[in-house]
């Protein structure tokens, strides 16, 4: 099955036009298949003959003319070629994963992971130089909302007056992130979410398992690859455990005074993880359950893919304190820690914060 197929014939007509951007910017969830969609638009660009030898070194990531840019643990690592044979093996084995499973591979999980400015000034360096093989001249630049204000700017010149037959494909996950420099420069190219089915097809291919299984995760996955192989390897237990956990202690902080002790253990759990990539990925999950809960509760049952089930949780009955009286200060708390946690906060402090104030939003009723 095709991928992103729509996405694909629209690029391929543009290309045999001769109408393609020399900046593109892929705007989507990794786990929506925006690195594997790039990398085949790489592949269009580099590769005049589809079948010959030119495909082949596309996909094993040894195309001289095809360079990429990640981010990294520090502005000590200067070079693209920093981490090459884990970018290749992440590829190979992850290509649909996030920025904090890259973070693990290089075990760097305790930092955030940044574009540098040594690693754009590489990049200019490089496109400026002749094509290898005499043709197109590829940069894949992979979470470019990771690039401070100075790497963006650097970046910028070259945007503006690229060396001919350079192409750049940026991806990007935070599209907002991104200096309005940066964008006014790209193609925007949304990319959206799986469809069952194609999400069904990859899992059957990659994982071997039955079709049913396939189809019962890829419809609980709600279009993201990630989400889905998560749930393969379990890997959400742990995050559905501490969801649990938290929003029990906060009913229970009305009438137990007990509970308070609990909320602040909680919290020094969560914010001493050495992660911080791994603390905005429990923030992203707890958004995704706030909004799974307020569907169940206005009827749309059809539409939850992850109703929690561990430990005796009574779904129902807590989707039904999740109305539109408090869903929107819900999220926005929600949002602010991942603001803070992400500008280097004390973790402890912002999950204090957080689960206190959502004590607070969890015991307000809905207004008739």
């Amino acid at each position: 099955m095709t991928i992103h197929e729509t996405i694909k014939n629209q690029f391929s007509k543009a290309l045999e036009k001769g109408t393609i951007s020399h900046a593109l910017l892929l705007d989507g969830k990794a786990g929506f298949g925006t690195l594997p969609l790039a990398k085949w638009m790489a592949k269009q660009l580099l590769c005049s003959n589809q079948n010959d030898s030119c495909v082949h070194k596309v996909d094993s990531l040894q195309h001289p003319d095809l360079h990429f840019c990640y981010p990294v643990a520090s502005a000590k690592d200067t070079s693209l070629t920093t981490y090459q044979e884990e970018w290749i093996q992440f590829n190979k084995e992850t290509p649909y994963g996030s920025l904090f499973e890259w973070m693990e591979l290089i075990a760097s999980e305790k930092k955030q992971g940044g574009i540098n400015v040594s690693q754009i000034n590489e990049i200019i360096h490089v496109l400026n130089l002749n094509s290898y093989e005499g043709g197109n001249k590829v940069m894949l630049i992979w979470n470019a909302d990771t690039m401070n204000t100075q790497s963006a700017n650097k970046l910028l010149k070259i945007l503006e007056e690229p060396p001919k037959k350079t192409f750049f494909i940026l991806i990007t996950e935070h599209y907002n992130e991104l200096l309005p420099t940066i964008t006014s420069r790209c193609q925007r190219i949304q990319v959206p979410r799986l469809s069952e089915a194609e999400l069904a097809s990859i899992l059957f291919e990659k994982y071997e398992i039955d079709q049913a299984t396939a189809e019962q995760f890829a419809k609980s996955a709600y279009g993201d690859m990630a989400v889905a192989v998560e749930q393969i390897e379990s890997k959400t237990e742990e995050f559905e455990e501490l969801f649990i956990d938290w929003v029990r202690y906060a009913f229970m902080a009305k009438s137990k005074l007990s509970a308070l002790q609990k909320i602040h253990e909680w919290s020094m759990n969560i914010g001493s993880w050495n992660s911080r990539e791994k603390q905005k990925l429990f923030l992203t999950y707890c958004i995704d359950i706030f909004r799974q809960a307020l569907l169940q509760n206005y009827g749309s049952q059809n539409l939850v893919n992850m109703p929690l089930q561990k430990n005796n949780f009574k779904w129902e009955s807590f989707a039904q304190y999740i109305h539109g009286a408090n869903i929107e200060a819900i999220l926005q708390e929600i949002n602010e820690a991942h603001y803070h946690i992400e500008r280097n906060a004390l973790g402890k402090l912002v999950f204090l914060d957080l689960a206190i104030k959502m004590t607070r939003h969890l015991h307000t009723r809905e207004t008739a």
